[in-house]
């Protein structure tokens, strides 16, 4: 689980679980390779809300002719618009009709474990220019808006720019991540959809979509909505963004990896055990939930390489109480007390 949030990138990732109690569960991992460009406004984005099935999207991203300024995937009849490309995850086990059976228990419930999306420059030198901004809501919040006081206005560079935790780096070849994981209880219990609260429509959304916990609309007007184009009925909220600003045309590589677990009748062929280390999650959750604190203290610095300081500190922490409860007992034992 700490590599999985720590370096998802990582080959020793593959097989991340979430220790909180023993069973049987099929670790899946996940990805998504592409490329887009920069729209004509100067513009590009990836958003992404981690999806346990592999026909939903996982991603949607801008390409050459996206013409806004923000990030507005949608029209106001919920209709894709011109410039916007969606994604899903095609290479996961399970399409969403697993997750959501019709009246009886579902074959297959899900959680993830991390997700992880990345992207670089492809382009020119010549056009070699802009920055790249990162951020995930650290309350699992939309990133399609910037919310102050409830007044919702689309996201863009200037209102992405006023979250503490958003990383601005130059334009170049080097890659840039940001790393989603779970910040509550709920995010990290496998649900089945007959067992998750309120409405059906709520119910099947957090089914596929575990980081949408409460969080508000992707969509104007309600908690949870549809669009047209595709056919799907609903969808999560998207709570990591990568914003690219750039020469127009300019184009960029993106790569997207997801770490998840299963459970139900399908995967028991492939489930494997799953250990019980309930100390050892509570330790990676308090480094984890540690990051967003630390960040506001040093906003432009790396959110992975400060999960890792933060998990070395616990380790060390530990390590130390365990020393002292040992001396303890050998200076009780010295004294026969």
């Amino acid at each position: 689980m700490a590599t999985a949030i720590a370096e998802p990138w990582s080959h020793s990732a593959m097989g991340a679980c979430v220790p909180v109690s023993a069973g049987l569960t099929q670790k899946v991992t996940g990805f998504i390779r592409g490329s887009s460009r920069v729209g004509t406004a100067g513009v590009g984005w990836i958003i992404m809300f981690p999806c346990l099935a592999n026909d939903y999207p996982f991603i949607f991203h801008s390409n050459e002719l996206y013409a806004q300024t923000d990030v507005n995937p949608l029209q106001g009849d919920d209709t894709l618009r011109v410039g916007v490309t969606r994604v899903p995850m095609a290479n996961l086990p399970y399409p969403a009709a697993q997750f959501v059976g019709d009246g009886v228990r579902s074959n297959v419930a899900g959680r993830v474990v991390s997700a992880s999306m990345r992207v670089w420059y492809t382009g020119t030198t010549l056009q070699q220019s802009g920055s790249i901004m990162s951020f995930r809501h650290p309350e699992h919040q939309s990133v399609q808006y910037f919310d102050v006081e409830e007044v919702k206005s689309p996201m863009n560079s200037d209102n992405l720019g006023q979250h503490r935790d958003t990383v601005i780096e130059t334009y170049d070849r080097r890659k840039r991540d940001a790393t989603d994981f779970a910040e509550s209880e709920a995010e990290l219990e496998i649900r089945d959809i007959f067992e998750s609260p309120a409405t059906p429509l709520i119910r099947s959304t957090l089914a596929l979509y575990p980081y949408s916990q409460g969080a508000q609309s992707f969509f104007d007007g309600a908690v949870y909505s549809t669009y047209t184009t595709t056919g799907i009925a609903n969808v999560g909220v998207p709570t990591s963004i990568l914003f690219i600003q750039g020469f127009p045309g300019s184009s960029f590589s993106y790569e997207v990896i997801m770490h998840a677990e299963y459970n139900g009748l399908r995967t028991a062929a492939h489930a494997t055990p799953t250990p019980s280390d309930a100390e050892g999650s509570r330790r990676v959750m308090s480094a984890a939930a540690g990051v967003a604190t630390r960040k506001q203290a040093a906003p432009c610095s790396n959110t992975t390489a400060l999960l890792r300081g933060i998990a070395a500190e616990e380790k060390a922490a530990t390590k130390f109480a365990v020393k002292v409860e040992r001396g303890v007992q050998d200076a009780a034992e010295i004294l026969g007390v």
